[in-house]
């Protein structure tokens, strides 16, 4: 598994391609002084001299969709197809977790569709920084969905999630559909959700 990860596969979506992305994202700078001052504290002196920061390796656990109080898998040989009402986009929520077995700077979270603009969308692109450890990790993307059309009955948006970092390497990626539409005057307790 670990020569699996090492030689990655490359991302679909290469970082030139994000011309629509969210604003503000600031690239992580692996030569940065004040990153490398907080990384020498965590970690201790015989064991950074002997990590390469630039070839990060990572092992990806578990990968959860979570709809509100439903919770999916999401298997890299299965595309589930879910539903949401539009009035609770708000509450879905992308949890990754995964171990790191080295320094990794520049984690990159990318939720994209393509279904309907050709260039693709990303709903969500984000760095990280993860530390060396036994312990499974959990980390949670929340993505906005309240820019996205509404499908007709029985159509579904396309979802591509990517775990990887900057320069394009790819530790895991998984693919889900989802139904949005929306119900006027629906109560709380009246959320449906066919998963």
């Amino acid at each position: 598994m670990a020569s699996r990860l090492r030689y990655a596969r490359k991302s679909h979506f290469s970082s030139e391609e994000f011309t629509g992305s969210p604003c503000g994202i600031k690239e992580p700078d692996l030569t940065d002084d004040e990153t490398l001052m907080r990384m020498k504290e965590l970690i201790p002196a015989e064991s950074f001299e002997a990590i390469d920061i630039s070839k990060p390796v990572i092992e990806v656990g578990r990968i959860e969709l979570n709809i509100g109080n439903h919770e999916v898998e999401l298997k890299d040989d299965e595309i589930p197809q879910l539903h949401i009402v539009r009035d609770f986009a708000y509450e879905t929520s992308i949890t990754l977790t995964f171990y790191a077995n080295t320094v990794l700077y520049g984690l990159r979270y990318l939720v994209k569709t393509t279904s309907f603009s050709s260039e693709g969308v990303a709903l969500r692109l984000n760095f990280g920084m993860v530390l060396p450890s036994r312990r499974e990790q959990m980390h949670t993307v929340y993505l906005d969905l309240s820019q996205i059309p509404k499908m007709d009955d029985g159509d579904y948006h396309k979802f591509h999630l990517e775990l990887g970092t900057e320069d394009g390497r790819l530790f895991a990626e998984r693919f889900f559909k989802l139904s949005l539409k929306d119900v006027k005057g629906i109560k709380n307790n009246e959320t449906v959700y066919n998963l």
